[in-house]
């Protein structure tokens, strides 16, 4: 039986560490789930001040085209739905607004070799956003991503410094779509 003092101190450091893997970050660094074959998606709870905006970049695909866009479902959505989000070439437009969520009305090209963040749209506290990669090989024009696809989501003021954290989120689909590679379990 180890000292008293020693279990002691494996219990205050199992605390430490479970405090730590549920806080948030920023950036938020992930593998994304397989949602259908050809989409991957990653989700993040945003807690933080209100109308910042969520990015991406990705790393593991440079010899991809790789394609992101964002939304937020209605039940998760806490700020207003008049909002901004980026166009495929970094233009503030408006976000589209459907009956079941909010989105960016474009694709943005995303670089697949981690080497720069894209904006995508602007998030309020506590909303759950879902940021859905489309990967197509340049050679063959098949959809997917590659295995080694990872990715960091970041929250970021309108000057490009980070606020606020990011907490990991299953996704949506994740019951339908069942894969070992979503990092968040459901």
């Amino acid at each position: 039986m180890p000292p008293r003092w020693l279990t002691k101190l494996s219990q205050a450091l199992a605390v430490t560490i479970a405090v730590l893997v549920l806080a948030g970050c920023n950036p938020l660094l992930g593998d994304p789930i397989t949602v259908g074959g050809e989409l991957d998606e990653i989700g993040a709870r945003y807690s933080g001040p209100a109308d910042n905006w969520i990015e991406i970049a990705v790393s593991g695909a440079a010899s991809h085209a790789v394609y992101a866009f964002a939304l937020i479902l209605t039940g998760d959505l806490t700020g207003p739905t008049s909002r901004d989000c980026a166009d495929p070439v970094g233009a503030i437009v408006p976000c589209r607004i459907t009956a079941h969520s909010l989105q960016t009305p474009n694709q943005r090209l995303v670089t697949g070799d981690g080497s720069e963040f894209v904006r995508l749209m602007t998030m309020w506290p506590d909303e759950r956003v879902g940021v859905v990669i489309v990967c197509v090989d340049p050679v063959t024009f098949e959809l997917g991503c590659p295995t080694t696809l990872r990715t960091a989501l970041r929250a970021v003021d309108d000057a490009g410094a980070m606020v606020g954290d990011l907490t990991p989120e299953a996704v949506q689909n994740a019951d339908r779509f069942p894969d070992s590679r979503n990092p968040f379990g459901r």
